[in-house]
């Protein structure tokens, strides 16, 4: 059934590429290079890793590269490795570039929430409060910050790190409502609140970050690929989820003053595949 879905999806979803990210914040303008670095350009990633907090998420940064050029770029993240004793590495779609790039996260300046505006002149802090990723005490390197299950009681972990681990089991379902809200083009805050409404009721520990939880689904971005890749993640046998789900897809749609053919087609197909997922009640087993 999945692959039907898939197939069912393909068709529409191919109509929509990379999300294009919104104008940078008032002062800021972007600046690249005649070409970049020989060690920032890559292919694109071979295969989409587990759906992970940072997974589609978009941002501004400040960069200089291995030439020690500056460079101010809008990117949206898709994997990062963890290389040490040498660096960690975000593999990104580079907006400027049109293409995919990998970035040093020590050769990171700055981090600009497009969003808000506000700017991390240390991204060390955006990268562990937002993302997980930080230098733990004692190490040269960056590592992930991957918190045990049993430490989630921890009074050392920040609240935020408690939400963003509480937050993961619920990723597909956000990267399917963020990939509609996007999918016009205008991801407007309306359809941001309602992304987030959802999320803090499926995960209750969330609820009370709402300013993280508002941020962290408003730089969401997940184009054609982790979307799809999120639709198979998806529990289709969780009716009430699936419910709950196409009820916030349609309150998605219906927030923009006019709904686009593409959002009515993925609202439309979302709720067809549900229903056939759905056990048949008495009466309409009766009908058949």
């Amino acid at each position: 059934m999945i692959s039907r879905l898939v197939a069912w999806l393909t068709g529409q979803a191919s109509s929509v590429n990379v999300p294009a990210p919104p104008s940078p914040p008032p002062g800021l303008e972007v600046r690249i290079t005649f070409e970049d670095a020989d060690d920032e350009i890559v292919g694109p990633p071979q295969s989409l890793p587990p759906l992970a907090n940072w997974i589609g998420e978009m941002f501004m940064i400040r960069y200089v590269d291995a030439n020690g050029s500056e460079t101010l770029r809008r990117i949206t993240l898709r994997s990062v490795q963890d290389n040490p004793p040498d660096d960690a590495y975000l593999r990104s779609w580079c907006h400027e570039r049109d293409a995919w790039r990998t970035f040093k996260l020590s050769r990171i300046r700055e981090v600009i929430d497009i969003r808000s505006g506000e700017v991390f002149d240390d991204p060390s802090d955006f990268f562990e409060r937002d993302l997980g990723i930080s230098r733990a005490a004692g190490h040269p390197q960056p590592t992930l910050v991957v918190p045990q299950i049993d430490s989630i009681e921890r009074p050392a972990l920040k609240p935020t790190t408690v939400a963003r681990k509480a937050l993961e089991p619920f990723l597909p379902e956000l990267h399917v409502l963020a990939f509609l809200g996007r999918a016009d083009g205008r991801y407007r805050s309306a359809e941001k609140e309602i992304v987030a409404d959802y999320a803090a009721a499926r995960c209750p520990a969330c609820a009370s970050e709402r300013r993280w939880l508002m941020g962290y689904v408003g730089r969401l971005a997940p184009d054609q690929e982790t979307y799809l890749h999120a639709l198979k993640k998806i529990d289709w046998s969780n009716q009430d989820m699936v419910a709950r789900m196409l009820q916030a897809l349609q309150d998605v749609a219906a927030s923009d003053d006019e709904v686009s053919p593409i959002e009515t087609e993925i609202v439309s197909r979302f709720g067809r595949y549900a229903s056939e997922l759905r056990p048949p009640t008495a009466q309409n087993a009766a009908t058949r």
